[in-house]
């Protein structure tokens, strides 16, 4: 990320006054991106310390510390505002890399509800990839730095529409052309605008950002949901709610990822849509769930959100090119524009 789209992508995001001193931690592979965020947060007076941290931290059998090397546990030496990476900080799987996942998010939940206010940046490095798609390092780039630069204000333009058209719904149904069939309630439950405005009602900044999700009725998902992992077809199987099987293109059982989601554990907990136009729709960290056009379900908990269900466990599944009813009207979704060649200003 240059130092231009860190300043603007930071003054869109925190345009109010900062807290005196912020940690930034982020993997040494993301060092010239976290020097541009500090030079940003220093431009407006910040005192801003950055960690940099070697990649076999993160694979600490102590799973604590391996955490704490994506995400710092509370304590007194954090300071009031934190920068962190917003995908999975290493560059190759490693066995319990999801506990590790887990464990972190459990950390960013204790920060926020300690005060701290929290903005994970994510860039394509040591994320999860896609194998739909082969860029080069200078394309992926471009890809993020469009997507982290996107037009904050036309987002939450989209967001608010989208608040106003699932306001008091009730039954949702999902289809899309590659299989997915699936209906859920959110009957009673409020959707959350992504607006990427850091503050009391936003304590926890996502960039990219851009979407409206809500808790799902935890008993109420039927049907089966066709997406993506690391860009091979999967579909999830749901009953009452739950998640009954996991399987490939062809109909054989993924036992791995199943056991993954929690297969006989979690609930079918969340629905979403993305509404960040410069977001594409591949398996890059979790800019995917951020793609305009798109709706997501998610696997796991979501009482961090509104919802009844407690885990520390949230996999994200994005379904492409959703037609999408809510009590019988048809929902319009935002345009994706990140088909379209990068702009010069972004590269």
């Amino acid at each position: 990320m240059d130092a231009a789209v860190a300043r603007r992508a930071l003054e869109a995001a925190a345009p109010g006054p900062l807290p005196a001193q912020a940690l930034l931690r982020f993997p040494q592979a993301m060092a010239a991106t976290a020097r541009a965020l500090k030079g940003a947060l220093e431009a407006r007076g910040v005192e801003a310390r950055l960690e940099l941290v070697g990649a076999d931290r993160y694979s600490d059998p102590d799973l604590r510390a391996a955490a704490d090397a994506w995400v710092p546990a509370p304590g007194a030496a954090v300071p009031p505002l934190v920068l962190l990476a917003g995908a999975r900080p290493w560059s190759e799987p490693f066995d319990g890399d999801h506990r590790v996942e887990i464990q972190a998010m459990q950390h960013r939940e204790a920060l926020s509800a300690s005060g701290r206010r929290l903005v994970f940046v994510e860039w394509p490095t040591g994320a999860r990839r896609d194998a739909e798609v082969d860029l080069d390092a200078a394309a992926m780039a471009a890809i993020f730095q469009r997507a982290v630069g996107a037009d904050l204000a036309a987002i939450r333009a989209w967001n608010a529409r989208l608040a106003a058209a699932l306001d008091g719904a009730r039954d949702v149904h999902l289809r899309c052309p590659a299989g997915t069939s699936l209906t859920l309630s959110v009957a009673g439950r409020r959707f959350i605008a992504e607006d990427c405005l850091l503050g009391a009602a936003e304590p926890v900044v996502y960039l990219p950002g851009g979407e409206i999700y809500a808790p799902a009725v935890e008993s109420s998902a039927e049907g089966q949901v066709a997406f993506r992992h690391c860009g091979e077809p999967r579909v999830a199987h749901f009953a009452a709610g739950a998640l009954t099987a996991v399987t490939d293109a062809s109909g054989r059982a993924d036992a791995d990822l199943a056991s993954e989601l929690g297969l006989g554990a979690e609930p079918l907990c969340e629905l979403g849509f993305g509404t960040n136009p410069w977001a594409p729709p591949w398996q890059i960290g979790t800019l995917y769930e951020k793609s305009a056009g798109t709706a997501h379900v998610a696997v796991g908990g979501n009482a961090h959100f509104g919802g009844q269900r407690h885990s520390p466990r949230h996999a994200d599944l994005i379904i492409r090119e959703p037609t999408v009813t809510v009590d019988g009207v048809p929902l319009e979704l935002p345009p994706p524009l990140w088909r379209e060649p990068p702009e010069e200003s972004l590269t």
